[in-house]
């Protein structure tokens, strides 16, 4: 004895037929014609950094400046000591002492008729040549105390307590936290911008609109890279960290839909299309990516279709839509 099945099928689709419509918003796949961004990997790197070197020789004596730390603009980084210039500032300082004596006495004899107006002269330009000195040797002696030359993080720290610090010899590096920059490689392959222009950059994950700083006109000869330097307004972002920047290329053909229109089932991407009869459809999709809220269909779609803005869980292919 066999059962035969009833026609299941045949009674779903009636019903569905039958069944009310369900009303959704829905919108076209949008066609446009535009640059598709390249993503390019570069780094994120302070808008401004300072090597701090000595200027004096001296052997340091104190490093109040540690690893990580705020600084303000002219806070002590580091102090040396030379006993050399303390004593050269002291003969200085003693010389312009016994000239400005003699000075004011010959002035005084000058009064009396007892000296030159030629002799005053000469004292009074040695007078100002030891007041030169001081202020030279002065100079020197305040190298001693080395001071940030702007506000910001020390990110390097390269001498100790007890070192020789020499002309010219680095020892600390700062850099600021405000008005970073992102630099990269753009291939010869894509067209140039200039200064000025919007380019989209995101940075661990925080998306952004940076402008064109630098950007060379000739390429690398071994990476056939042209060196691209980004200013990013906003604090927050750290030197060093990696950072991806859109780069525009070619313009072309591409179709683009709501964020919200894609459904995720496991690996797969769908969209519920409305069709020429006014009825759901399910259809899977490949995406590129999103870009202002928006993916780009690589495949599975048609410019000018209609698909549901919002689609929810408990569609069914084959209802009735009315559109809104």
């Amino acid at each position: 004895m066999f059962v035969v099945p009833g026609c299941r099928p045949s009674a779903d689709k009636s019903a569905r037929a039958t069944a009310p419509a369900v009303s959704l918003r829905c919108i076209r796949v949008e066609e446009v014609t535009s640059p598709a961004p390249m993503p390019v990997s570069g780094v994120v790197r302070a808008g401004r950094q300072g090597l701090i070197s000595a200027q004096v020789m001296g052997n340091v004596v104190e490093v109040p400046a540690r690893l990580g730390a705020t600084v303000a603009a002219g806070d002590v980084l580091a102090r040396l000591s030379s006993d050399e210039m303390n004593a050269r500032l002291a003969q200085a300082k003693a010389a312009l002492s016994e000239i400005e004596r003699t000075y004011a006495e010959e002035c005084r004899l000058l009064e009396k008729g007892a000296s030159t107006r030629s002799t005053v002269a000469g004292l009074r330009d040695r007078q100002d040549a030891a007041r030169a000195n001081v202020s030279a040797v002065q100079a020197s002696v305040d190298h001693l105390t080395v001071r940030a030359p702007f506000a910001g993080v020390v990110s390097s720290k390269l001498v100790d307590v007890g070192d020789l610090a020499t002309p010219g010899r680095p020892l600390l590096e700062v850099h600021s936290t405000e008005g970073a920059e992102i630099e990269a490689g753009i291939s010869t392959i894509f067209p140039a911008l200039p200064v000025g222009a919007e380019v989209a950059f995101e940075v661990a994950g925080r998306k952004g609109v940076g402008r064109v700083k630098e950007l060379a006109t000739s390429a690398d000869v071994q990476t056939l890279n042209r060196r691209l330097v980004l200013s990013v307004a906003g604090a927050g972002y750290a030197p060093g960290t990696a950072a991806t920047v859109f780069w525009p290329g070619e313009a072309r053909r591409r179709l683009l839909i709501p964020a919200e229109a894609l459904q995720h089932h496991g690996q797969l991407d769908r969209v519920w299309v409305v069709g020429a009869e006014g009825r759901l459809a399910l259809r899977l999709v490949r995406v590129a990516g999103v870009e202002a809220g928006k993916h780009e269909v690589v495949s599975g779609l048609n410019a000018g279709e209609i698909v549901v803005a919002e689609p929810t869980s408990d569609l069914v292919e084959g209802t009735s839509v009315t559109q809104r």
